[in-house]
Formats: structure tokens, sequence, C-alpha cells
């Protein structure tokens, strides 16, 4: 009862748009309801609703006889000396040494942000992989403590691809199993590209990220 929707600019030809702190919710001008959420809003809705189960959120979207899923993005953190380092990601792929079922190049930012994508923002399944303590630094203030080594790896799954990222989740229980089986499939940093891409041998430290215990241990 405290959150107050404001209203905003209609898109997307819904009659009536509201929105609060990432989360957008659109109807009016035809029979469906739009629910659109960020990391930010996905976290204040945690926060509305404190016994939220996420699994158990979507299975009553799934029940609904007309629904559709037109995003879902999955991420994996990790920080310090134990996770990934930002400058081996942009090594590697700069020297092309990995293997990856994306047929585009990937695309890399340097300078005031480090990024890596691979995929297109349009095509059913993308990887982003971002140190986010430089995000964070450029956006915060300097006396707010920011984790050292965070880098976050964050799968954009669109419509089909949303719907088997689900079926896979309701069906073992477990979003780690389901994400880590995807990244193990889509990309692999390498020690050498060689010419078999199936023999080339996948660096330790990929290895032990997508082999990481649970996300729920």
């Amino acid at each position: 009862s405290d959150t107050k929707l404001m209203p905003g600019k209609a898109h997307y030809g819904y009659g009536k748009w509201y929105f609060y702190s990432g989360i957008r919710l659109a109807w009016g001008n035809c029979d469906t309801i739009m629910i659109d959420m960020t990391g930010e809003g996905c976290r204040l809705f945690e926060t509305l609703v404190p016994d939220l189960d996420w699994l158990t959120f979507i299975k009553k979207v799934t029940k609904m006889q007309v629904h559709n899923f037109s995003r879902l993005d999955v991420a994996c953190d990790t920080q310090g000396k134990g996770g990934l380092r930002m400058r081996d990601i942009l090594r590697f792929t700069l020297d092309g040494r990995y293997v990856s079922r994306w047929k585009l190049p990937p695309r890399i930012v340097q300078g005031r942000e480090e990024t890596v994508d691979f995929g297109s923002p349009k095509s059913r399944t993308m990887l982003r992989i971002y140190n986010k303590s430089l995000e964070r630094e450029c956006k915060l203030n300097d006396d707010i403590s920011i984790p050292e080594n965070w880098v976050r790896c964050e799968l954009q799954l669109r419509n089909d691809a949303v719907d088997s990222f689900i079926r896979e989740w309701m069906k073992s229980g477990d979003i780690s199993a389901c994400y880590f089986g995807i990244m193990a499939n889509q990309l692999r940093f390498v020690k050498e590209r060689k010419e078999n891409a199936s023999r080339s041998e996948i660096v330790k430290w990929w290895r032990d990220f997508w082999i990481m215990p649970s996300l729920s241990d």
C-alpha cells in the first residue's frame, strides 16, 4: 500500500502505463497486461513480497491460458580472488582464444566500461560479461564500498529461449543447473584455438566457473 505507481507515457499500444523504481505495468486498449521488471525492479519486488519464490511465481503465470515471456535475464556474479577476472576475459577474447556457438564476433568495449558481448541484442540468446566493479565506480559516490573484481555474466534470453529455460528450470528445480548448462554449451575459453574446435582445451579458470556449485548452496 506504500508503493506509489506513477503514470508514464504510454508505449507498445497500451492506453495506461505506470512505473515505480524499476517496475512497469501497462494495460488498456487491448486485452493483455504487461509486467516489466529491471534488476532493480526485481529486488524491489522481493522486498515487497518477502516470501517470494520466483519459480512459484513463474509457474502461476504459465498456468494462465494466454501468456508470453518476452525476455528473461539470468546472471551470475563472481567477486574477489577466486572469481573471474575481467582482464582474462578481455585478453582471451581479443586473442581469439574461445569457442563460441554464436555466429557473430563478440562486441568488445574498453575504457570507462569493460564489456564483452557474445550474440546480438536481437538474438534469442545473448551473453554479456562485464566489469560490475567499474560500472558501479562510475555511477556511485566514492564513499560507497564496492567489491573488488566483481564480474557479472548475464544471459539475456528472448521468446522461445525463455520458454526453453523455464521448462528446464521447472523440470530440475535448480536454476543454477540450467544457467551453467547453457554456459558450458555456448562458450568456452581455451588455451589455444585448434582447427578442430572440439580438441581445444578449456582453461582452468573458465572450467572452474561453469562447474561452480549450485547458487543455492
